[in-house]
């Protein structure tokens, strides 16, 4: 189920700058080391974002889904 957020008027860098919007988020387990984050930006007629954080060990993978593409990043836990 998503949870919807509260009214936010922001935006990034010069795209979309004091477009108000409401996100809507959801995320699950998939497996002991996978955890999937859906976010919606309502009203925008976009693609959801899919956020998928992968754990082993010490270290976490982060892959992003979005309309425009996809992002990687690999690290570390701090300790």
């Amino acid at each position: 189920m998503y949870l919807r957020g509260e009214l936010t008027h922001h935006g990034l860098a010069e795209y979309l700058e004091g477009c108000p919007r409401v996100y809507a988020v959801k995320g699950t387990w998939q497996g002991d080391h996978t955890f999937v984050i859906d976010r919606l930006v309502l009203g925008q007629g976009v693609s959801a974002e899919q956020w998928t954080l992968t754990f082993d060990g010490e270290k976490v993978n982060v892959r992003l889904k979005f309309w425009r593409g996809e992002l990687s990043a690999n690290g570390e836990t701090g300790g």
